[in-house]
């Protein structure tokens, strides 16, 4: 048998088992029954030519088409998705080139008799909150994700009346259900818009001046005799890179804090990676009910502590610096204090809202692309609440770069700060008394909305949705301002020990016994609530204390760290926190979180295949994020960050010094 016979062969072999939806498919098409409903002539031009492509058996533009849709297929029972060939869809063209491809993702809803089942679909459907075709729909139905392919002349309107009158005949009782926004054909977004191409100028014209920068910085060190001007070697990548990956040393250097900091960011890029890893289409669903109830799943549930770390270090360095400025001499200006704060972190986080707001749609496609669009309208509409960091008390739609949250909790605290420093600084027991009393305070009040809303503290019960959590409590400062509060206070004792006011000695058996409490309550901190806290039953009490005073538990422990590697007490802790290295991996660490989230973001969004969750996938898929994303944040810092420092002490010095 020849290769074409071979092919054609198999070929009718996979058409003959296809079953009755295949069957269906070509036989409504052919007819055109579902005309009688369907108004857009050309629409039903394209199908009756679509039908009477499919009456004759070939390999033939309308075969493809139907190549392209869903199936029914084996792993329902295992919630397995089911998302057509994307690419095969959008690029098949008729024979005389009228008639493209559209690809449509939407779902097929019926319903569910097993609770047990419903449980797992009620999971998979939280999982998928982003997805349009899934969003909203009631709990009572489960819905089978379904990619169609029809001409690109039909709109969402017409996949619904095509299918639903093809499983009317094979199963009644099945709604189908499309959206045009998850609907996508070979020209969308082919053409740049005036954002687009204005955002790509600006960035084409930021990498020429980094490039002229940096040729002028090589003339100057090779053939110049001349002293080089600061300003134009502001941009240069060979002498910013030199910056980036030397390593000093410094007595006022707190050296624990950048190891903290990094591990810190691999936890949340670890995180994110399965958060949005898992609402990826996937073969085995089912999977994930097996993954949450391990322990081991808590390791990364508990990720959302990483941000609590980085809000300790956060006020422990801005206590920490302006104490030692102010043990200096030198005069505070709150201007200067708010504009350094706001000039070192807008630019890169500008830049980011740019290129999602203008170019991200641009950037490849699939079946969740609608997810990039989603991303991108919704910078178009508050950008400015992003770049003036207010965006965690908008609405739940209305937050870009969902991630930057977190800048904006900082940075609100930050314009607090100085009441908070001025009160340390001239009344310190009594505003230790008082930030402490603060503290307790908040952990209080958070214990009562927490219980008045029915908040679930873990993120994998399967029986709760945290949405209204992680909006209404989770991203908003006054809830989340205690555990800040107490790295203020660890940067005040920290000071204290540094300038020799305070001399911590403790035994050596003491000293043992606080670390080995310290790491038992940190790992408590991680795994407690796993055999508790996801239960069917509601445990008020349970995780209202948990939300309320978990948090403050783990910034308790983090502080100590912090404590005891300066002051001596940190042995090994200390030396592993304090590698050189780490001032190196450090400096990215803002551009990495800047620009990770929707790196993973588009990764997610452009599969065009399910894939088989587990912890070697997603492991995998970290690494490959981590990689692409310190890619991305290498240029973010060349240039978006350290040109902004040396132009701020060019411009901005004299300021504070007069």
């Amino acid at each position: 048998m020849s290769t074409k016979s071979t092919f054609y062969f198999f070929f009718s072999l996979f058409l003959a088992v296809r079953g009755d939806f295949e069957h269906a498919f070509k036989n409504e098409i052919s007819s055109g029954s579902f005309n009688s409903t369907q108004t857009m002539s050309q629409c039903i031009s394209d199908l009756q030519k679509m039908g009477l492509d499919l009456k004759d058996f070939k390999l033939s533009w309308a075969w493809r088409m139907l190549d392209a849709t869903s199936k029914l297929r084996s792993g329902l029972a295992v919630l397995s998705d089911d998302i057509g060939q994307f690419d095969e869809c959008i690029s098949t063209t008729s024979d005389d080139g009228d008639i493209t491809g559209k690809y449509c993702l939407g779902s097929i809803s019926f319903d569910v008799k097993d609770d047990n089942f419903q449980l797992l679909y009620d999971m998979k459907r939280r999982l998928k909150k982003n997805a349009a075709a899934l969003a909203g729909s009631p709990t009572s139905n489960y819905q089978l994700t379904w990619a169609a392919c029809l001409p690109s002349s039909c709109g969402a309107e017409t996949f619904e009346i095509v299918f639903s009158e093809i499983f009317r005949k094979i199963q009644p009782g099945l709604k189908v259900s499309f959206s045009e926004e998850k609907c996508a054909t070979k020209n969308d977004d082919n053409k740049l818009t005036t954002g687009a191409i204005i955002t790509i100028v600006i960035f084409c014209i930021i990498f020429l001046i980094m490039l002229l920068s940096t040729g002028y910085d090589i003339y100057c060190q090779n053939f110049s005799k001349s002293k080089s001007h600061p300003v134009l070697l502001a941009f240069s990548m060979y002498t910013n890179s030199k910056k980036l990956f030397t390593m000093t040393k410094n007595n006022n250097q707190l050296e624990c804090l950048n190891g903290l900091k990094f591990y810190s960011m691999l936890w949340v890029l670890l995180g994110h990676t399965y958060s949005i890893g898992k609402g990826a289409p996937l073969y085995n669903y089912l999977d994930l009910v097996a993954w949450a109830d391990n322990i081991h799943s808590m390791i990364l549930i508990s990720g959302t502590l990483s941000v609590d770390t980085f809000f300790i270090v956060g006020g422990a360095l801005v206590t920490y610096v302006y104490m030692q400025s102010m043990e200096k001499g030198k005069k505070f200006n709150i201007i200067i204090y708010y504009l350094h704060r706001y000039i070192r972190l807008t630019p890169a986080l500008a830049a980011l809202v740019l290129v999602v707001a203008t170019v991200y749609p641009y950037l490849g496609n699939g079946p969740h692309w609608s997810d990039v669009r989603a991303n991108q309208k919704m910078c178009q509409d508050v950008w400015w609440a992003t770049i003036f960091y207010f965006q965690n008390y908008l609405g739940q739609n209305e937050i870009c770069a969902g991630h930057s949250w977190y800048l904006a909790v900082d940075m609100q605290l930050y314009l607090l700060s100085p009441i908070i420093l001025y009160l340390l600084r001239k009344f310190p027991k009594q505003a230790i008394s008082g930030l402490i009393a603060v503290i307790i305070g908040i952990c209080g009040m958070n214990f009562g909305l927490a219980w008045s809303n029915h908040y679930h503290a873990i993120l994998s019960n399967l029986y709760g949705d945290n949405t209204e959590f992680m909006m209404k409590f989770y991203i908003k400062t006054h809830n989340r301002a205690n555990v800040w509060l107490t790295g203020v206070l660890v940067g005040y004792v920290i000071h204290q020990i540094k300038q020799k006011k305070l001399n911590l000695r403790m035994n050596k058996i003491i000293i043992f016994a606080i670390w080995v409490v310290t790491l038992v309550s940190l790992l408590i901190c991680i795994f407690i609530g796993h055999g508790s806290l996801r239960t069917k039953e509601y445990q008020q009490w349970g995780n209202s204390l948990h939300i309320a005073l978990i948090r403050q538990y783990w910034a308790m422990g983090i502080s100590w760290i912090m404590v005891a590697c300066i002051s001596g007490y940190g042995g090994p802790v200390n030396w592993f926190l304090s590698l050189p290295i780490y001032q190196v991996l450090n400096r990215f660490t803002y551009s990495v979180y800047i620009v990770h989230y929707m790196i993973i973001t588009l990764w997610f969004a452009s599969m065009k295949s399910p894939i088989y969750f587990s912890d070697w996938m997603m492991g995998y898929f970290f690494w490959g994020n981590l990689c692409f994303t310190s890619i991305v944040s290498y240029f973010w810092v060349l240039a978006f960050e350290s040109p902004i420092i040396i132009l701020e002490k060019i411009f901005l010095m004299p300021l504070m010094k007069s």
